[in-house]
C-alpha cells in the first residue's frame, strides 16, 4: 500500500485529480474501498511502475527519471514508467521522458553528423574525455537501435524512426547486442536487439536498404560517366575499397573531400555529394517506409 497526498496527485494527474474529485462515499459502503479510514484506489499496473511514478512525484530528481543520453537501455528501463504517466495523464513527466528518448536520434542532418563523429571518436579511442562514463560501452556508442524503434512504435514517436531506422541499417545482422554484452562479438561493433524488431520492422528496414543501395549504385554511375579520364582509374579504385551502401552518409561526405581527383571533379564530386547526403536524409521516411513527421 501507498499512503500519498491527494494534492500531490491531482498536481501531477488529471486523471488522478478525477478520481479524487468524485464524491466520497459513507465509510462502510461497498461502493469504495478504505482502508485506516481513508479511500483507497486499487491500481492494476506493476509495482515498479507505481513505485517509480510516485517516486518521480515526490522526488523530482528520483533516479527513476535521471536519463544518461545515449544509454541504450533507456527505452527497456523507463518503458513502464512512460506507459504508466501516458496512462494516468501524468503529462509532464510523459513530454519529459519522450524528450530525452528523441534527443538521442537527430532530427537534422548537421545533428547527425555532430553525433555521429562522436560517436566513432570513442569507438576509436575508448579513454577518450569528452563527457559519460569511458567505462560504460553502452554510453560509448550510438544508441541501440532496436529498442528505440519499439518504443517509438508503441507510442507513437515517429520523430525517432527515421535516424533509428538509418542506423539499424548500417548493423550487420550478426551483431547482436546480447552477444556483444557478453563479449561474443567486438565490443568496438555496433549491435542491435534484433528480436525485438516485429516483421513489419524488419520489412522496412530490408525495403530501405535495398533503397539505399539502389540510390547510391545510381549516384555512382553517374559520377563514373562525368569523371575525366585521367580520375577514372581513382575513382574506380576508391570505389574498388569502399563498401558505399553500407552508410551512404558517412562515404559521400568522404567523397566530398577526395584530394586525388583533379580540381574539376572533385569540386562536381562534392557538390553532388553534398546534395545527395541532404536528400537521402530527407528521404529516410520514405526510403524506409515510415510515418512522416
Amino acid at each position: 500500500l501507498f499512503r500519498v497526498h491527494k494534492a500531490i496527485l491531482s498536481l501531477h494527474s488529471h486523471a488522478f485529480e478525477s478520481m479524487i474529485l468524485v464524491p466520497m462515499p459513507p465509510v462502510g459502503s461497498h461502493s469504495q474501498q478504505f482502508h485506516d479510514g481513508l479511500l483507497m484506489f486499487r491500481m492494476y499496473d506493476e509495482l515498479k511502475d507505481v513505485t517509480d511514478l510516485l517516486q518521480t512525484f515526490y522526488y523530482p530528481c528520483s533516479s527513476a527519471i535521471i536519463i544518461p543520453p545515449h544509454a541504450s537501455d533507456t527505452p527497456i528501463r523507463l518503458r513502464g514508467l512512460l506507459n504508466i504517466a501516458h496512462k494516468y495523464q501524468v503529462n509532464q513527466l510523459y513530454e519529459h521522458i519522450v524528450t530525452f528518448i528523441k534527443a538521442d536520434w537527430p532530427q537534422t542532418l548537421p545533428r547527425w553528423d555532430f553525433l555521429d563523429d562522436i560517436d566513432r571518436q570513442r569507438m576509436l579511442e575508448p579513454q577518450t574525455t569528452l563527457p559519460w562514463d569511458s567505462v560504460l560501452d553502452d554510453e560509448q556508442k550510438m544508441s541501440e537501435p532496436a529498442a528505440a524503434i519499439h518504443i517509438a512504435r508503441e507510442f507513437d514517436i515517429p520523430e525517432v524512426l527515421p535516424a533509428a531506422f538509418y542506423h539499424l541499417a548500417r548493423i550487420e545482422i550478426s551483431r547482436d547486442y546480447d552477444e556483444a554484452r557478453q563479449d561474443l562479438c567486438p565490443r568496438s561493433e555496433h549491435a542491435a536487439r534484433w528480436g525485438m524488431l516485429t516483421p513489419e520492422d524488419m520489412n522496412c528496414l530490408m525495403r530501405g536498404k535495398e533503397e539505399i543501395a539502389s540510390i547510391m549504385d545510381h549516384f555512382v554511375n553517374q559520377t563514373r560517366s562525368k569523371c575525366c579520364h585521367t580520375c577514372k582509374s581513382s575513382w574506380e579504385e576508391t570505389l574498388f575499397m569502399t563498401n558505399y551502401g553500407r552508410d551512404p552518409l558517412e562515404v559521400l561526405r568522404c567523397f566530398i573531400r577526395r584530394y586525388e581527383l583533379c580540381d574539376v571533379c572533385r569540386e562536381s564530386l562534392g557538390t553532388r555529394a553534398m546534395v545527395k547526403r541532404e536528400e537521402i536524409w530527407f528521404k529516410l521516411p520514405e526510403i524506409f517506409h515510415l510515418p512522416v513527421v
